[in-house]
Formats: structure tokens, C-alpha cells, sequence
């Protein structure tokens, strides 16, 4: 019987080191492979989707209410609302829930509620398809999207033709369109899986949460230390810790142990910069996303449009509009050629074309400045990494302190561990007490004057 026990053990212990982490499931009534299943994940790691306390109700309609916090959210305002009022002119301001009120207010501000919506807004109603598309147009910047006579849907007669123009827009944006069968159902609410998806793409325009997003190589995992250290596209390697119940998607629903060396991989972070969601992607597309600001001195149309910008720095450059770019002029829709020598302008360049051109015919908005240059250095470098090759040449055990030999190099880089430094060998734990001299080594952390304070040191069969 004792030796019967003693083979249970092992049998228990074998399977309990050898069974991978399961997969964290999003909701529990969100099923894994469900079709809106990695949308609501990333929409709940930049916390723009919220659910219930039993789950995230994804066939449910999504209120009017819902629809604007999620969307003021989105645009990365959710901090800007707080102690937001509602205007007195707002009617039964009572109907709207508590935690809504603050966004409602400032999206009454924002111009993304129309006079109608002041008058009757009506808060727990479901939002139709022709309501979303209002207010997903203005999110992105349209105050009047102009007239449009004809969409071209089967259920053309249902759409109301003031919204004509706002859902112009968003098809244009590609953030929202018709069915499948070419109908547009105007009147038809959408539930909490598709706002997942149509925030998702919202998002992928405005573009508010880039600092909380890396794209990158793997350089390595470990599952035991919960981390995962990424090759960015500037070489530099970055280690990033993540959550217990991460989201990690490797073509489906998965774990951190199923993410290998190599993979390219899509990283979200909360803003303590810990890991919610890594998906593995076929290839790094870090959007390449540049924003100009300054005046326009010249205007060629032949043979496409082409932008001279006198630019806040100093400079000034030519730009060339690609055929499909969105031209608003004070948040209105508006053509290529209503751009005229003057104006204040400020373009979306993606790879060598610009893409959108917002024009302002009193003054720039203005962004936020740092208060001080070094200071927005320091933090657009503070998630940002340096990583040393080399071999050990010398350990001092009780001051946790490292000599490291680079090849190439006539002198030594001093390394420093503490008890957060994790240490690794294929994917396994080891302490200060597993290295030994002649051992070659990948050092990870912040490094200053011939001084490298380790967040992760990675211990190599040999070089590569």
C-alpha cells in the first residue's frame, strides 16, 4: 500500500508539472472560438469593454448609454470625463446611469450628441445601426459629413437621409458597413460582440493606446517567472511580465507556454506595463503612423495632389494625398480641392502617402506638451531596454554582482541582480547559485556607464 501511494505521487507530481496553464477563458459565457472572441479580449485589456458580474452578454443590444462610455473610451478620453456635468439643458438627466453621466456629459461637449440627443436621449434604449454610425462618425472627427443622396444599399428607403453622410463616412473609414446581403438594417440594435468588433477597428484608427502596445520578436519565455522577453524592431529587447490570467492567442485560445522563440507577437499592457494580451501574428506591421502639423504653402493636383507644408519644427516638405484620403475641413467631409494655400492642417501619413487631412480654419488643437524635454525622453525610453552578450568571468555571490567579458571588447561590463531578476536557462528557473564562471550569458535591463542593473539574465548553452 505504501508503495502503491508513493507511484500515485509521482504519477500526481509528473502530471502537475507536465500539464500546460489552460487557456484563460475571456467571459464565461464568451466561448473559446467564439467569432468576436480575440475583439473582446483586446477591447478588455485596454479596458474599453467592461462585463457583468455573471459575464460579458455579448447577444445582448448595446444601450445608448453603453455606446457613448464605450466610445468616449475608446477615443482615450475616459480620464478627461471624470467630473464631467451634464448641461441644464439636458432632459431627464435622472434617466441616465450614474457611472454613464460623466461620459454622456462630455460627449455633449464633445459634439458627439446632437440637439435631438439633449432633448431625448433616451439612456437604456438599444442603439440602432444608424444611431452607432452618427456617433462612431463624429468620434473620428466628422461634426457634418455632407449630403449623400444614394448609399447604394438594397434597404436604401430605411435610412434615414440626414444619417446618409455619417454612414458614407465610416464605410469610407472602414470601421463600419453593410451586411452581407447589401443591406445596411439601419433600424436593427447591435449586440455586445459586435461593438467589441466595431470598437476594435475604431480603435485601430484613433489609435489611442500605442503606448500601451508592443510589437516585437520573441527572444524568449518563461513560463515559471510569468514573462516574456521581446526583440523590438530597433533590436533592442524588452521584458515584460505577464499577468496570471493574460489573454494568449497562437492562432486560437491558448497559453504562454504554447508562444515560442521567433514568434512575432502583438502585446498589450496595462499602464504598469504587465502583459493582458499577446497574440502571435504572421508578421511585425507596427503601424506606421505619423502625424504633421502646419500650414499649407503649395498645392500641385497633377497627377495627383501634392501638399507643400510649412511644419511647426521649421521645416518644409511636399506630401502626396493617396486617391483615397479623408479630407475634413472644421469636421466637416469635404474634397481635395477645397484645400487651399493657408490653411492649418494636420496629416495622417501612412508609409509615403497621406491618408487623412484634417484642416482648421482658426487654430491647431493643441496636444499637451511635456513640461520639460528630458523628462519626455526619459519616459518615452522608460519601457525600453538595453540587452549585453557576453561570458562571466567573475561572481560575487553575496553582493549579487557580475563581471561580464564581451566578445570583441577590451573591458568588462559589470552586472547587477537583486531578487527580481529573473534567471533562466531554456525556460527554466535557476538562482545566483546555478551560474558559475565561463558561463555565457544574455543580460536584459538598464544600462549606464559600463553598468547593466539585470531585470532578466538568460543563461546559454553557448553563443549565438
Amino acid at each position: 500500500m505504501k508503495k502503491f501511494f508513493l507511484v500515485l505521487l509521482t504519477i500526481l507530481l509528473m502530471v502537475s508539472i507536465s500539464t500546460p496553464a489552460l487557456a484563460a477563458q475571456v467571459y464565461p459565457d464568451v466561448k473559446v472560438g467564439h467569432w468576436a472572441e480575440k475583439d473582446i479580449a483586446k477591447m478588455k485589456a485596454k479596458g474599453i469593454v467592461a462585463g457583468f458580474a455573471d459575464g460579458y452578454h455579448p447577444l445582448e443590444p448595446v444601450s445608448r448609454e453603453q455606446a457613448i462610455v464605450m466610445i468616449i473610451r475608446t477615443m482615450g478620453k475616459g480620464e478627461e470625463a471624470y467630473g464631467k456635468k451634464l448641461p441644464s439643458n439636458f432632459k431627464q438627466a435622472e434617466q441616465v446611469s450614474s457611472w454613464a453621466r460623466e461620459s454622456v456629459a462630455l460627449a455633449v461637449q464633445l459634439g458627439l450628441l446632437s440637439q435631438d440627443d439633449i432633448n431625448n436621449f433616451r439612456p437604456k434604449e438599444a442603439t440602432k445601426r444608424y444611431e452607432m454610425a452618427v456617433f462612431v462618425a463624429k468620434a473620428l472627427g466628422y461634426q457634418d459629413s455632407g449630403q449623400v443622396s444614394d448609399l447604394g444599399f438594397a434597404d436604401e428607403k430605411d435610412i434615414p437621409a440626414w444619417t446618409k453622410g455619417y454612414i458614407e463616412a465610416v464605410r469610407k473609414e472602414g470601421v463600419m458597413g453593410g451586411l452581407p446581403d447589401n443591406t445596411f438594417c439601419p433600424n436593427d440594435p447591435l449586440n455586445r460582440a459586435q461593438m467589441a468588433s466595431l470598437l476594435a477597428a475604431l480603435d485601430s484608427k484613433l489609435d489611442k493606446f500605442s503606448h500601451r502596445t508592443t510589437y516585437g520578436k520573441v527572444f524568449s519565455v518563461s513560463t515559471s517567472a510569468n514573462s516574456i522577453l521581446v526583440q523590438l524592431e530597433n533590436g533592442l529587447i524588452q521584458t515584460i511580465s505577464v499577468a496570471d490570467d493574460a489573454f494568449v492567442y497562437k492562432g486560437k485560445n491558448t497559453s504562454l507556454a504554447a508562444i515560442s522563440k521567433d514568434d512575432n507577437v502583438l502585446i498589450i499592457t496595462n499602464e504598469q506595463g504587465i502583459a493582458l494580451y499577446i497574440e502571435q501574428v504572421d508578421a511585425i506591421q507596427v503601424p506606421a503612423k505619423t502625424e504633421v502639423r502646419g500650414t499649407i504653402t503649395l498645392i500641385t493636383r497633377t497627377p495627383s495632389v501634392t501638399l507643400k507644408v510649412y511644419e511647426e519644427d521649421g521645416s518644409s516638405n511636399n506630401y502626396v494625398l493617396s486617391n483615397t484620403a479623408t479630407v475634413l475641413i472644421d469636421g466637416i467631409a469635404s474634397q481635395a480641392d477645397e484645400l487651399t494655400v493657408g490653411q492649418s492642417v494636420i496629416l495622417t501619413v501612412k508609409g509615403n502617402q497621406v491618408t487623412r487631412v484634417e484642416v482648421w480654419t482658426q487654430a491647431l488643437p493643441k496636444e499637451a506638451e511635456p513640461e520639460d524635454e528630458d523628462d519626455y525622453e526619459r519616459e518615452e525610453q522608460a519601457n525600453i531596454q538595453s540587452y549585453l552578450a557576453g561570458q562571466i568571468i567573475d561572481l560575487n555571490s553575496s553582493e549579487r554582482l557580475i563581471n561580464l567579458q564581451i566578445p570583441g571588447e577590451k573591458g568588462i561590463v559589470r552586472l547587477v541582480l537583486d531578487v527580481r531578476t529573473i534567471i533562466i536557462k531554456r525556460n527554466m528557473p535557476l538562482t545566483f547559485s546555478d551560474l558559475k564562471e565561463d558561463d555565457w550569458v544574455v543580460a536584459v535591463g538598464e544600462y549606464d556607464k559600463g553598468v547593466l542593473t539585470a531585470t532578466s539574465l538568460i543563461v546559454l548553452d553557448e553563443l549565438d
